[in-house]
C-alpha cells in the first residue's frame, strides 16, 4: 500500500477533538431521542468543508446527516456511518456526563466512547482528503445517524429504505481500533403466564401464575444453543433469562408473571428460528400442563452479520490499518447488535467496524475516549477512503 501521509497528515486532532467536545456537549439521549442539536454541529463542520450535506428526518426532531464527498463519478462507493445518539447518562458519574471534559488526553462524557467519537473520526479523515487538495474517483458518503440505540427506525434503517447504497461501508462503532467483521444478533422476548388471583389463606381457590412461570423455566432446559464462532469473545449463542416480576402483594395469589429473555445469534442463525425454538418449549410445557396459559411478545429483533475476509472493505482496512500503525490487525466479532446489520441485510452492503472508541467504556458512568485514538482513526479514515476510491 502507497505511503498516504502526505494525506494523513493533514489530520487534525485538535480539531477532532473540538468536534467532539461540542458534540458531546449537544445531548441527544435515547430515549426519548432529539437527535437535531448534535446533528447540526456535525452538519455545519461538513458544509464547511464544502461537501453536500442534506437533513433527512423520519420523525421531527430525529435527525440524520447525509454528506457526499463528490468523486469523479467512477465506482466504487463508499459509506462511512455512525451514530449521534446515545443512552441516558445514569447514575454514578463523577463528572458532568455532558461536560466534555479532558483529563491526560480522556475526554469524558456520554456518548465519548458509544460513539461520537467514531463519528468525529471519520469527519477528521474526510477534513485530511479535503484539506490536502486530493480529489477521489468514487462517492464517499458519510451518514451520521438518529435512533441506533433503540432500533434505528428513524436512523440508518430509514436512510435504506429512502434507497441509501453504496459497494462497501464502514460502521465507526467502538472496537478500540481492531477491526470487527461480524456481529451477533438479537432477540428480546417478554413471555407472560396466568393464572387467577386468590387470598394466599386459600391458594386452591386461585392458579399461581409464578408456578406456571416455573413450568416454562423448566423447559427452557431443553432448547438447544448450537454453533461456535471463533471470531467472538464469547463464541457461542447464549439465552438468558434477564428480567422477571409477578405478583401484586405478598398475600395474594399472582394471576400474571412475565420474564425477559435476550438471545444472543450468531451470524447464519435467525431470530425466526431462535423464537420458535423458545415457542417449541412453551408449546411443550402445555402439552405436559393444558392449564397453562402463556402470551410471547417480540421487543427486538436484530439480525447477525458476518462479512468474509475476502471482502475488498475487509481487505483494504487491514491494509490500512497497518499502514497506518504498523501492526497488521486481527479480524473479530462483536457481541452487541450494530447499524451493519441493517447495511449487510436490508442494503446488502459488505460492511466492517472500526472505530476509537474502547467498547468497555460503552453504556457505562465516566464513558470516556482517548483523543489519540480519535486522531489515529482519522488516519485511517482518510487514508482508506483513498484506497477504496481511488486518486483521481
Amino acid at each position: 500500500m502507497e505511503d498516504m501521509s502526505r494525506i494523513t497528515g493533514f489530520v487534525d486532532g485538535a480539531s477532532a477533538s473540538d468536534l467532539l467536545r461540542d458534540m458531546l456537549r449537544a445531548a441527544s439521549v435515547n430515549p426519548p431521542g432529539g437527535e437535531r442539536e448534535c446533528a447540526e454541529v456535525v452538519y455545519e463542520k461538513l458544509k464547511g468543508l464544502g461537501l453536500n450535506v442534506e437533513y433527512v428526518e423520519k420523525a421531527r426532531g430525529r435527525t440524520n446527516v447525509v454528506a457526499t464527498l463528490r468523486g469523479m463519478g467512477e465506482v466504487p462507493k463508499l459509506i462511512y456511518n455512525g451514530h449521534i445518539d446515545v443512552v441516558p447518562a445514569g447514575n454514578g458519574w463523577s463528572r458532568d456526563p455532558f461536560g466534555a471534559e479532558v483529563v491526560d488526553g480522556v475526554m469524558y462524557g456520554r456518548g465519548a466512547a458509544d460513539m461520537k467519537s467514531g463519528v468525529a473520526s471519520m469527519v477528521a479523515g474526510i477534513e485530511a482528503i479535503v484539506k490536502s487538495g486530493t480529489r477521489l474517483k468514487g462517492d464517499l458518503i458519510l451518514t451520521a445517524v438518529a435512533d441506533e440505540e433503540t432500533g434505528s427506525v428513524n436512523g440508518t434503517r430509514h436512510l435504506i429504505e429512502k434507497g441509501l447504497r453504496a459497494d462497501m461501508a464502514v460502521v465507526s462503532e467502538p472496537t478500540d481500533l481492531r477491526v470487527e467483521v461480524a456481529q451477533k444478533g438479537i432477540l428480546w422476548a417478554e413471555i407472560t403466564t396466568y393464572g387467577s388471583g386468590a387470598h394466599a389463606s386459600r391458594p386452591h381457590l386461585g392458579v399461581n401464575a409464578i408456578d406456571g412461570m416455573r413450568e416454562i423455566l423448566e423447559a427452557f432446559k431443553s432448547v438447544k444453543l448450537e454453533g461456535r464462532n471463533e471470531l467472538f469473545d464469547v463464541p457461542q449463542p447464549v439465552m438468558s433469562v434477564t428480567t422477571i416480576s409477578g405478583g401484586t402483594k405478598i398475600n395474594v395469589i399472582p394471576d400474571m408473571c412475565t420474564i425477559g429473555i435476550d438471545r444472543r445469534l450468531l451470524p447464519g442463525e435467525s431470530p425466526e428460528k431462535a423464537l420458535k425454538d423458545i415457542t417449541d418449549a412453551i408449546d411443550g410445557a402445555r402439552s405436559r400442563n393444558p392449564q397453562l396459559k402463556t402470551s410471547v411478545k417480540i421487543i427486538e429483533e436484530w439480525p447477525p452479520m458476518e462479512t468474509a475476509p475476502h471482502e475488498p472493505v475487509v481487505k483494504s482496512l487491514v491494509d490500512t490499518v497497518q499502514s497506518v500503525t504498523g501492526t497488521k490487525p486481527g479480524l473479530f466479532g462483536k457481541a452487541a447488535g450494530t447499524d451493519a446489520a441493517w447495511l449487510v441485510r436490508d442494503a446488502k452492503i459488505p460492511t466492517v467496524l472500526f472505530g476509537p472508541g474502547d467498547p468497555k467504556r460503552s453504556h457505562t458512568p465516566d464513558e470516556c475516549v482517548n483523543l489519540q485514538n480519535v486522531a489515529v482513526a482519522g488516519k485511517v479514515f482518510a487514508a482508506l477512503a483513498v484506497h477504496v476510491l481511488g486518486e483521481a
